[in-house]
C-alpha cells in the first residue's frame, strides 16, 4: 500500500537513470487528477441534465462493461505492448472524454462517453505495465509499481477537492476545461519521459497472449470453487468503491461546506496513503483474511451510521474513520491472494485472471445498485445499506471461510 514516505524516499535515493520514471510518476499524478475530476463530474453531468439516479447507475456501470470487452480485445488480438504506443492512444481517448461528457443530453453520447473512459483507463493500467518492465530492472519492479501507484493515489486524493472548488466558484463547464488543463500537462511530462527513455538502447517488449472465453470459463472451474469467499469478498470491496464514487459526488454537493464539498470524498480515498504503516502489524498478528474481513464489518459498521448524520463536519470526519477501516481490507486481501500465488505459481495467471473479474464485476453490479438505492432511499440511507449488507457479508465470511485454503 502506498504511502507519502514512498514519494520522499524514492525521489532521496532515486540514481540518474530514473529521470524516465520520475516523468511517468509526475505524469500519473496529473492524470489521476484529470480522471478525478471527470470521475467526480461524471454523476454531477449525467443527473444534472434530467436522468435519475437509477439512470445513471447503469450508464456509469456500462464503464466497466466497456472495459471488460476492450481488455479481452486486447488480450485477443495485440501480440505486443509498447508503452509510448499505449500511452499515445490512451490520451486521444482522454480527449474526447470531456468532450463528449461536456454538455451532452443524449443517451447515447452518453453510452459512448462510458465505453471511452473504460477504454482509456486499461489502456492507462496497460501502459503502466508495459513502461516499468521496459525500462526498469526485473528486481525493481516491485519498488518502482509501489512508487508509481503513491503517485496515482495522491492525484486521487486532491481530485475531488479541487472539482468542488471550481463547481463552487465557477460555472458548470469550468471543471472540464481544468482536467483538459492537467491532461495537457500530463502529456507534457509523458513526452520528457519517451525523450529521456529512447536513449536507452534495449527495448523489451511484454507479449500479451490471446485468450478466449472458454478459458475464462475453465479457469472458473478450476479454481473459483477454492477461492469463492475471498473472490466474492474482492467482488463487495469493488461495489463499495463504486458506491463513493457513483453517489460520494452527488452527496457531497448536497453538504454545502463552501467550496469544500470534496471533502467527503477525500476523506475516502486518503487513508490508503497511511494504513501501509501499520496493516502489515496487525496482519502478522490476526491473520491476512481475518485482518480483511474484521476491517470490512468495522468499515461497514461505521459506515450504517450515515442515516443519523445531519452536520457535514461530523459526516467527513465518520467517513474518514469507516474509509480507515476499508482502506486496511484492500492490502489484506491482496496479500492473501499473493500467498496464493507464491503456494501455487504454475496458477498465477489463473488467479490474477478471475480475480480481475470479480473486481469487474464490482464495478459493473456496484454503480447499478447504486444508483436504484440512491434514487429510492437517498444518499446517506444508501451508505448506510451498503454498510449494513458490508457488515452481514464480513460476518459470514469470517465464519464459514476455512482458516486454510489449500487450492489442488
Amino acid at each position: 500500500m502506498p504511502t507519502i514516505a514512498h514519494v520522499t524516499n524514492y525521489l532521496r535515493v532515486r540514481k540518474k537513470g530514473d529521470h524516465a520514471m520520475i516523468m511517468i510518476c509526475f505524469m500519473a499524478f496529473f492524470w489521476c487528477v484529470f480522471d478525478g475530476i471527470m470521475g467526480y463530474m461524471v454523476p454531477i453531468s449525467i443527473t444534472s441534465n434530467g436522468y435519475s439516479e437509477s439512470t445513471m447507475g447503469l450508464i456509469f456501470g456500462s464503464s466497466s462493461v466497456a472495459g471488460m470487452i476492450f481488455d479481452f480485445i486486447l488480450c485477443r488480438y495485440l501480440r505486443h505492448a509498447n508503452y509510448r504506443r499505449m500511452y499515445l492512444l490512451m490520451f486521444g481517448l482522454c480527449i474526447l472524454f470531456p468532450l463528449l461528457m461536456w454538455q451532452p443530453s443524449i443517451l447515447l453520447i452518453y453510452l459512448l462517453a462510458m465505453t471511452v473512459w473504460g477504454m482509456y483507463y486499461d489502456l492507462f493500467n496497460m501502459g503502466n505495465l508495459a513502461f516499468i518492465s521496459q525500462n526498469t530492472e526485473k528486481k525493481t519492479f516491485s519498488s518502482h509499481f509501489g512508487i508509481l501507484l503513491a503517485f496515482i493515489t495522491l492525484g486521487a486524493v486532491l481530485s475531488p477537492m479541487i472539482s468542488s472548488y471550481l463547481l463552487s466558484q465557477t460555472s458548470h463547464d469550468m471543471p472540464f476545461l481544468a482536467a483538459l488543463g492537467f491532461l495537457l500537462i500530463a502529456f507534457i511530462f509523458f513526452s520528457l519521459a519517451s525523450i529521456v527513455s529512447r536513449r536507452k538502447k534495449k527495448e523489451v517488449l511484454i507479449k500479451y497472449e490471446p485468450t478466449n472465453v472458454w478459458i475464462e470459463l475453465k479457469t472458473w472451474k478450476k479454481i473459483g470453487h477454492y477461492l469463492l469467499p475471498v473472490l466474492f469478498f474482492t467482488l463487495y470491496l469493488n461495489i463499495i468503491n463504486a458506491f463513493y464514487w457513483v453517489i460520494g459526488p452527488l452527496l457531497s454537493e448536497r453538504l454545502n461546506m463552501d467550496g469544500e464539498n470534496g471533502l467527503f470524498l477525500m476523506a475516502y480515498l486518503f487513508p490508503p496513503l497511511i494504513v501501509g504503516w501499520i496493516v502489515g502489524r496487525i496482519t502478522n498478528r490476526l491473520g491476512k483474511k481475518h485482518t480483511a474481513f474484521l476491517a470490512l464489518i468495522l468499515g461497514s459498521a461505521v459506515m450504517t451510521s450515515f442515516v443519523v448524520i445531519s452536520n457535514p463536519l461530523v459526516l467527513v470526519a465518520v467517513n474518514f474513520v469507516a474509509a480507515f477501516f476499508i482502506a486496511m481490507a484492500w492490502p489484506s486481501i491482496n496479500g492473501v491472494y499473493a500467498d496464493y500465488i507464491s503456494e501455487r505459481p504454475d496458477l498465477d495467471t489463473e488467479i490474477e485472471t478471475v480475480q480481475d473479474t470479480f473486481t469487474n464485476l464490482g464495478y459493473v453490479i456496484g454503480p447499478v445498485f447504486a444508483g436504484f438505492a440512491a434514487q429510492y432511499l437517498g444518499y446517506t440511507q444508501s451508505f448506510a445499506l451498503a454498510g449494513v449488507i458490508g457488515v452481514v457479508v464480513g460476518i459470514a465470511l469470517l465464519v464459514i471461510t476455512p482458516k486454510h485454503i489449500r487450492i489442488r
